[in-house]
């Protein structure tokens, strides 16, 4: 329902992009938000007697509900936040005037404004407005310190409720922008991690395909005229069979010798030297630290040097898990349990997102398969554990060494 009303007034070719999407929301959002806050006001204004924020309030919410149809007539953005940000400048600065001036407790409302210029319209109109704010609030200072009486137009009997009224709408605003930007901020980092994923595998797509190359390109070719020297065996002079036979057993010993060396490429340094608990914490606070999913990394007994390949398969295991936590689960929180015990290593990995059907669990994907494959490699166990909305448990065990 509310979904549908915000996006009755953005208009259609501005939701297709997903950004421009998100920027229009948060605007109609507070100015919808902004005039239930001057209704608010007139409502109070009325209760204490004070006429003039009665006649300030309504002309503010009037115009702060003008603008969701300028939005739909595709007023530009940035002229309808910044329009908002002056439009609400008026009322706290018309309220504040009849309510005390540089005492009134409207005037706090001024605090406010920058933050939400930076929000809606970006870091320039944010630095304009925290410039201009400052500048009010030193004359108004200045103005009072040099005498200048301020009218106070409203029952002083309503005075502690009037502050605390207004100080409970500036909590809940300030409340709601960070609200939003942590959302947004959310989001942001949320398609940041999925975008490191896509291009984890693109550089890993990238990699097989230099290394489909160079085996093609210099493997394959040594193999290529070890096989045209043999060809020839026995076809023509026979009497040099035997140096064929001598110079293709050298050009195959050069491809082995050349396929070892991409090999221990491969696995020498990323193998031999890894460490599954570095990996692991490396990873899991690389994802805390941008902000998608809060992590935990506990780890239960004495740390073992395991099988080079069991802590490398285990890795790729966690790494499968930790993916399709960031990508499926929509979850806030995960946390990993490595326990060594009795010559068994034990993962669990344990999230609080949207889970799985049963019906899932058993049938699987290729992800679920991949995973217990690499287990089965190891000589090791994986099983999930899922429920509807209850998140996601995946144990994984092998031994030390297979």
């Amino acid at each position: 329902m509310i979904k549908r009303f915000v996006n009755y007034f953005i208009p259609e070719e501005r939701q297709e992009n997903a950004e421009e999407h998100r920027q229009y929301k948060i605007v109609v959002y507070f100015v919808f938000v902004t005039s239930l806050f001057d209704l608010n006001y007139i409502s109070l204004s009325t209760n204490i007697g004070f006429d003039p924020g009665v006649k300030v309030m309504a002309i503010t919410g009037f115009l702060h509900l003008l603008q969701l149809p300028t939005i739909k007539w595709k007023m530009p953005l940035i002229w309808v936040s910044n329009l908002y940000i002056a439009i609400g400048a008026f009322g706290v600065l018309g309220c504040a005037y009849y309510s005390g001036g540089f005492y009134s407790p409207v005037i706090v409302w001024l605090v406010s404004q920058p933050i939400v210029a930076l929000l809606m319209a970006g870091k320039p109109s944010g630095i304009v407005w925290t410039s201009l704010n400052s500048l009010i609030l030193i004359v108004a200072a200045i103005m009072t310190s040099n005498g200048y009486e301020w009218p106070m137009e409203y029952d002083r009997s309503y005075e502690t409720f009037f502050i605390a009224n207004t100080f409970v709408g500036l909590v809940v605003i300030i409340f709601v922008v960070a609200l939003v930007f942590e959302n947004g901020k959310n989001t942001a980092f949320k398609k940041l991690a999925e975008k490191n994923i896509l291009l984890a595998e693109e550089k890993k797509k990238t990699a097989l395909y230099a290394l489909s190359q160079e085996i093609h390109d210099d493997v394959g070719q040594t193999l290529f005229l070890a096989r045209l020297n043999l060809s020839t065996f026995g076809l023509k002079d026979a009497s040099k069979d035997s140096e064929k036979v001598k110079s293709s057993m050298e050009l195959l010993g050069q491809a082995i010798d050349k396929l070892r060396d991409i090999s221990s490429s491969l696995n020498e340094e990323n193998i031999s030297n890894f460490s599954l608990i570095n990996s692991l914490t490396i990873d899991l606070e690389t994802i805390q630290n941008i902000g998608a999913i809060k992590t935990k990394l506990y780890v239960e007994g004495e740390v073992q040097k395991l099988n080079p390949k069991t802590e490398f398969v285990l890795y790729r295991i966690s790494q499968e898990v930790i993916n399709n936590v960031i990508k499926h689960a929509q979850a806030t929180q995960l946390c990993v349990d490595v326990t060594f015990a009795e010559g068994m290593v034990e993962l669990k990995f344990s999230d609080n997102g949207v889970g799985m059907a049963s019906d899932h669990l058993s049938y699987g994907g290729q992800g679920m398969r991949n995973m217990r494959e690499r287990a089965a490699s190891i000589q090791g166990d994986l099983h999930i554990r899922s429920e509807p909305d209850a998140g996601t448990e995946v144990h994984v065990q092998a031994p030390f060494f297979t």
